[in-house]
């Protein structure tokens, strides 16, 4: 019976690409720097792999992760890097090895990795781990589509939302002025103080790492009759398919304007930016699986959703 040494394939938290001076371990290889440098023994016909690197890595330099995804490609080999800002060597050590570290990069590696080996076949179903990233906002009552007017003379309006995942910071925002204070990371019902005859927009937004928007719910309401309404968000918003399972997706508004559409990952960075028509077809075939934020700019209007690459 024999059994090859070669891996089926190869999933790298922030590994060692390159053993010369360039890198890191020279001086432990002497001589032989090169014999065991994954950036010089690249060629055809290696194994799928998958990595991951914080860009601010000061042990395994970041240009060594991106030269060897860019040599693995130019040999023809699958290889996926993905780069995390503002972190450096073991940032997806999980709180159960650096307790200071949270699980916040840990769920996010484990997610990922858990994608890669299912698109491979090794792994059946959907990841089971809670990223622990993307807060999800619902607005349970009034019901946005039912109850959006009130009578002159009531004084309070009363929002009650719920927030699963983890939130780190949520913003509850009336006709753009001020966050109201010290709101739950969870959820409440929250009294809107209201006169009679205006129109308001609520905003409750998500965010992770203090400044990182990952969602937002709007409630738009009327008391009386007002003079005039002035709503920032898109009118009849849509996007489908979401999640994505055939590469592409298209938006849908009540306008035929043009739109500009941003596509961020998980960490912040943008993926995709381009101006698009009405009911345009949106090609996210090079997108990884995962979850993303899309951000879409109509005139001075806006929408942020969720959007998921399967």
């Amino acid at each position: 019976l024999t059994i090859s040494s070669m891996p089926n394939a190869v999933i790298g938290y922030n590994p060692v690409f390159d053993t010369t001076k360039e890198g890191y371990g020279s001086g432990k290889l002497e001589g032989r720097v090169t014999e065991i440098s994954p950036c010089h023994q690249v060629k055809k016909d290696l194994p799928p792999m998958f990595n991951f690197h914080g860009e601010k890595d000061t042990t395994v330099p970041i240009e060594n992760a991106e030269r060897f995804t860019r040599l693995m490609k130019e040999d023809g080999n699958q290889c996926d890097l993905v780069t995390i800002e503002n972190v450096g060597h073991g940032f997806f050590n999980g709180a159960f090895f650096r307790r200071a570290n949270g699980d916040k990069y840990f769920n996010l590696t484990m997610y990922d990795t858990d994608v890669f080996l299912t698109n491979l076949g090794y792994l059946q179903g959907k990841p089971t781990i809670n990223r622990n990233l993307f807060p999800v906002i619902e607005i349970t009552t009034p019901d946005p589509d039912v109850n959006n007017n009130f009578q002159n003379g009531v004084g309070t309006v009363d929002i009650t939302y719920t927030v699963t995942g983890n939130a780190q910071r949520i913003d509850i925002i009336v006709n753009d002025g001020e966050p109201i204070q010290n709101s739950s990371v969870t959820g409440q019902t929250v009294s809107i103080p209201v006169s009679d005859n205006t129109a308001y927009k609520v905003e409750i937004l998500a965010y992770i790492d203090t400044d990182q928007l990952v969602d937002d719910q709007d409630y738009n309401f009327e008391v009386g009759t007002p003079l005039s309404i002035d709503k920032d968000e898109i009118e009849r918003f849509s996007f489908y398919p979401n999640p994505i399972n055939n590469g592409n997706f298209s938006i849908s508004t009540s306008e035929n304007f043009i739109k500009l559409v941003q596509i961020y990952d998980v960490v912040g960075k943008i993926v995709l930016s381009k101006s698009v028509q009405n009911r345009e077809v949106i090609d996210v075939s090079n997108l990884n699986a995962g979850m993303y934020i899309l951000k879409v700019k109509e005139n001075d209007k806006m929408a942020t959703r969720k959007l998921i690459v399967n």
